[in-house]
């Protein structure tokens, strides 16, 4: 495509008749790729193209409405109002599936105007009802189809005293879409890698395991709630201006060795297969006389640039013990309440007849219970049967 520079009223240089220079141009693509990371996506790309295009509003449909679930769209149609995530009887599938301006050709700005018959258009009842009141009467739009199935779509609105939009300003969103396309790429490739760091951070909380996330200095950069338990303790381990410091020198000693040579594996291993990452492990002594806490400390290796996670350390408290779920417990094994009960009583540790006095129930009806879960697990002895249900998808369920 030839570029041709035409001048502007104030001086600023414009681009093949579109209603922006090349620093707006610029800016816009900027608020593109910006878009994922905001807390209502796209809304400054929204509020931009709707300023620079001299529409009324501006609407993204991030995801359009089915039988399910209600469309989800964040729209800016300025007076002050700023963008917002747009709610109203159109979001809804029954409404939202009789506009007429859907089904564009892929990755190709429109006018609605080139695809209906404008007099049946004005006249329809959906007009009438859901456009017309919102001022609106010509529309720009284009329907980006996002690997794995989604969809999105944009459209530009302006009223009859607006006037229709120019083949420059339609020219311009054309050039805008391949960095949506990318920018929408680049959104599901985080949606999937946060829902997959949420569900592995959850599973590790589950199982009582404390993570604490070192920088490549040593500093701690996050903690999740087990590790902020056990570190509040101060019993064995602890912060201190940022870093891990256990509470006996000795054993300090051992713990900081461990660290760095994690930092420099993280540095020197940068790049290389995970299942090469060696592991170190610790154990440290309480001054509260309790079990000795263990620690595993591994090495992260992550790509240069920034400020970067390089090393993880999981901490475990012996004395926390992870509770397997009793729901999953009778999914797995068909346990009664009694059974599964009994079951995660002594998975923790209790004996038969310490269980039978914490229940309130004779010691017959606990060996009742007990020969009925041997039945439904395939143990034979409670050893097995303890460590039958503690290895299960219980203890993260």
């Amino acid at each position: 495509m030839t570029s041709e520079v035409l001048p502007n009223a104030n001086g600023s240089e414009l681009l093949n008749g579109w209603p922006v220079n090349l620093e707006q141009f610029s800016e816009l693509i900027r608020l593109v790729y910006k878009g994922p990371l905001e807390s209502v996506p796209w809304c400054s790309a929204a509020a931009m193209m709707r300023d620079c295009l001299r529409a009324n509003k501006t609407t993204f449909v991030l995801r359009p409405a089915s039988a399910r679930q209600p469309a989800f769209m964040v729209r800016d149609r300025g007076q002050g109002q700023g963008p917002e995530v747009y709610q109203d009887a159109y979001n809804e599938h029954e409404v939202f599936s009789k506009d007429p301006f859907v089904g564009l050709p892929a990755h190709c700005v429109v006018s609605i105007d080139d695809v209906v018959d404008v007099e049946n258009w004005l006249n329809s009842d959906f007009y009438k009802q859901f456009v017309e009141p919102e001022q609106i009467r010509y529309i720009l739009g284009a329907d980006i189809l996002v690997e794995g199935g989604a969809e999105f779509r944009l459209r530009i609105t302006r009223s009859t005293q607006q006037g229709a939009f120019t083949e420059g300003e339609k020219n311009l969103c054309q050039m805008l879409l391949p960095h949506f396309e990318q920018a929408l790429d680049l959104q599901s490739r985080l949606e999937v890698t946060a829902s997959e760091r949420s569900f592995y951070a959850q599973t590790v909380s589950q199982m009582q395991v404390g993570t604490v996330v070192l920088d490549e200095w040593g500093s701690v950069l996050h903690c999740n709630d087990v590790a902020n338990g056990i570190l509040a303790k101060n019993d064995g381990i602890a912060l201190s201006r940022n870093r891990l410091h256990a509470s006996y020198g000795h054993e300090d000693r051992d713990l900081q060795q461990i660290i760095r040579q994690a930092l420099e594996l993280s540095l020197a291993r940068n790049g290389q297969p995970r299942d090469t990452i060696p592991s170190d492990a610790i154990s440290i002594s309480r001054p509260s006389g309790s079990a000795k806490l263990s620690v595993l400390v591994r090495p992260i290796l992550q790509r240069d640039g920034g400020v970067r996670p390089s090393v993880v350390l999981f901490i475990r408290d012996p004395d926390i013990n992870a509770a397997p779920s009793l729901t999953v417990l009778k999914q797995l094994f068909g346990f009664t309440n009694a059974e599964a009960n009994l079951a995660l009583m002594l998975a923790s540790g209790l004996s038969l007849d310490e269980a039978a006095t914490e229940v309130g129930i004779r010691k017959n009806t606990v060996r009742a219970y007990l020969r009925s879960i041997f039945l439904k697990t395939g143990a034979t002895r409670q050893t097995t049967l303890v460590r039958l249900i503690l290895s299960s998808v219980a203890s993260i369920g």
